[in-house]
C-alpha cells in the first residue's frame, strides 16, 4: 500500500483490514507521514508549529522524533504540515475549520511570519483534497495550505506522491525490481496517475469514488484524457469508475 495520509506506518496497517484489505494480503505499507517522521529526527532539538488534526495529537506525531512544539513562530524552527484541523504550539491546539471550508485565512498572519524567517514545512500530506467517506464530499488536506505557503515565499518539502522516492520504495518493498510489472491504482491524477507515469508504472484511475468524480460525467477514453491534459498529467493507462477487494 502507498499512501499520503499523514499517520505513521504502525497506526495505517493497524487500520488497513477494516478497510477491507486482507492482511495475509499485505506485504507493506509506505506512507508519507511515516517518511515525514523519519526527516523530523533528522533536525532532533529542533522546535515546530504543527497544523494538526483534531482527533490525532500533534505531540503524538512529534513523540520519538526529538522535535519539540514551539511557543509561536518567533521561537520555531520549522512548520510541520501533518493536518487541517489546528494549528498546535506548546499552549495547545487552536481549532480551524480548513477541512471543511477551505478558508486560508487562519494560516495568513502565522504564514507571512514564517516566511519571513524563511521557515520550512515539512508535509507529510501532500494531498489537496480527499473523500470524506461519509457523504463523498471533498475535504481540503494539508497540501493546500503548504501550495499557499510557498505562494508567500515559504520553503516546503512534500513527502509522498507524486515523488518517485515514495513509488521506489513501494516497489523495493514488494520485491519488484521492474517497475513494468506493477499496476498502481488510485483516484489523483496529479499525484497517483502523475507519480506512477514518473515512476514508469502503469496506472489505474479510480472516477466514480474519487476527487475527480465531478471531473467527469461519462467514463470515456476521451473523457479521461481531455481530464488528464487540462490537469497536465499523462493519461493513465486504465480508467475505472470504482475499485474495491
Amino acid at each position: 500500500v502507498l499512501s499520503n495520509t499523514s499517520k505513521r506506518r504502525a497506526a495505517l496497517v493497524g487500520e488497513l483490514p477494516g478497510r477491507g484489505f486482507r492482511a495475509e494480503w499485505l506485504t507493506d505499507a509506505i506512507c508519507s507521514g511515516e517518511i515525514c517522521h523519519e526527516a523530523l529526527s533528522a533536525r532532533a532539538g529542533a522546535s515546530a508549529i504543527v497544523f494538526g488534526w483534531t482527533q490525532r495529537s500533534a505531540a503524538e506525531y512529534l513523540d520519538g522524533s526529538g522535535v519539540a512544539l514551539a511557543a509561536s513562530v518567533d521561537d520555531a524552527d520549522l512548520l510541520v504540515g501533518y493536518g487541517p484541523d489546528t494549528i498546535s504550539t506548546s499552549s495547545g491546539d487552536a481549532p480551524i475549520d480548513f477541512r471543511r471550508s477551505g478558508d486560508l485565512a487562519p494560516f495568513k498572519e502565522l504564514f507571512e511570519a514564517a516566511a519571513a524567517k524563511n521557515l520550512p514545512m515539512l508535509c507529510a500530506n501532500p494531498d489537496l483534497v480527499s473523500v470524506d467517506g461519509a457523504d463523498g464530499s471533498l475535504l481540503y488536506m494539508p497540501g493546500k495550505y503548504a501550495e499557499y505557503y510557498e505562494s508567500l515565499g515559504g520553503p516546503v518539502v512534500l513527502f509522498g506522491k507524486p515523488g518517485a522516492a515514495h513509488f521506489a520504495a513501494a516497489l523495493q518493498a514488494a520485491g519488484v525490481s521492474d517497475p513494468t510489472r506493477a499496476l498502481h491504482v488510485g483516484d489523483s491524477l496529479a499525484h497517483d496517475i502523475l507519480g506512477a507515469a514518473t515512476a514508469g508504472l502503469d496506472s489505474l484511475f479510480v472516477v466514480e469514488t474519487g476527487i475527480h468524480a465531478s471531473d467527469i460525467d461519462a467514463l470515456t477514453s476521451d473523457a479521461v484524457t481531455r481530464l488528464a491534459s487540462e490537469e497536465g498529467v499523462p493519461a493513465p493507462t486504465f480508467a475505472i469508475s470504482k475499485f474495491g477487494w
